[in-house]
């Protein structure tokens, strides 16, 4: 391929390249920035709650907010199983200056709440306030709590005799619980739970429903965020179907400006043609320019999604922001090269003799 022909391309139609070059960097950024909130919607869950090897005990429901376990019941059931560790989670929707945000169980004095530097910022508190005034969700109650530090996140926390209290339950209930141990301990817990479906361990999460008799019924799930999303009728694959299937749809629109390149460049092209220039080097020649774009657009509209906060959900005071698995890129540069590159090449066949 003749070097001269890429630099006089570029030089005389560098406008046109630089258009396609934002268009595609609009269409990758706005399709990883659905994506991006898709994982972080179906994941909202297991940010909150760090699993990590371990298996979850809970109840079903649609949130860890609505369900609940009484410790109790889960050491008799747990009772001769050794090696093991738990860890019980309880956490609730509480009203702070007529917002909603998510309060959960820590290790704290009874006196103390501690504030997440995102819900302090949300409601303009100021730091130097020595107390905070909280509203109860399941309770017509208003609980007055000292201010003794500040926490990252969009939550808060406090002891888990106040969050039950917030709550409106006893002391022994809580959302969840999570068992640690080696994997074969973790198998003979699974099992004995009543688990008899083939399942993968850990990060297992075992929904323990009201027994029936002398009967206990289980339904598993692979995460804690399917646990309840599911109940909302939204399954991750299906959703993450969608999404994907919406994105290709707007990046369909690449294969119109592959179409628009080479009549942009008609003119420039027919001279190329007229000195000599083949149209096998004038398609690699674009095609190789196409590359470049995409994988520009791409990158670009990947840090425009990572690092702006133009497009978030916000449930229960927790902002979610697009957060992109590795995968994504991939297939949206496969996808845009399909769609432009495929346009690129046909528009030459039919308009370049």
């Amino acid at each position: 391929m003749r070097i001269h022909v890429f630099n006089m391309i570029i030089r005389v139609k560098g406008h046109v390249f630089i258009y396609v070059f934002l268009i595609l960097t609009m269409l990758s950024w706005l399709s990883l920035t659905a994506l991006g909130l898709a994982h972080s919607f179906l994941n909202f869950y297991d940010e909150i709650i760090n699993v990590g090897n371990g298996v979850v005990i809970t109840s079903q429901g649609f949130s860890p907010l609505t369900v609940l376990i009484s410790k109790n019941d889960v050491e008799k059931r747990l009772s001769d199983i050794s090696n093991i560790s738990i860890e019980y989670h309880l956490i609730t929707p509480v009203i702070v200056n007529n917002k909603i945000f998510l309060i959960r169980d820590a290790n704290i004095s009874d006196e103390c709440v501690l504030i997440g530097d995102d819900v302090a910022r949300e409601i303009g508190l100021d730091r130097d306030k020595g107390f905070i005034v909280l509203s109860s969700v399941f309770r017509d109650e208003i609980f007055y709590m000292k201010i003794c530090g500040f926490i990252k996140g969009f939550w808060l926390e406090a002891s888990h005799r106040n969050v039950a209290k917030i709550r409106g339950v006893s002391e022994d209930y809580y959302s969840l619980a999570i068992i640690r141990g080696s994997d074969d301990v973790l198998k003979k817990i699974v099992e004995r739970l009543g688990v008899e479906k083939s399942y993968e361990l850990p990060n297992i999460v075992i929904a323990v429903l009201p027994r029936i008799g002398n009967i206990s019924q289980v339904i598993t799930y692979g995460s804690l965020s399917e646990a309840y999303t599911i109940n909302l009728g939204l399954y991750r694959d299906y959703l993450l179907y969608f999404i994907y299937a919406v994105s290709i749809s707007t990046l369909a629109g690449a294969s119109i400006l592959g179409l628009y390149i080479s009549r942009s460049l008609n003119d420039v092209l027919k001279i190329f043609r007229y000195i000599g220039v083949s149209k096998r080097e004038i398609t690699l020649l674009l095609i190789l320019i196409g590359f470049i774009i995409i994988f520009s657009a791409v990158y670009v509209g990947m840090l425009i999604s990572s690092y702006t906060k133009i497009f978030t959900i916000n449930i229960l005071g927790v902002i979610l922001t697009p957060k992109n698995e590795t995968h994504d890129l991939f297939i949206m540069t496969v996808i845009l090269s399909i769609f432009y590159l495929g346009g690129v090449v046909t528009s030459v066949l039919r308009e370049i003799e």
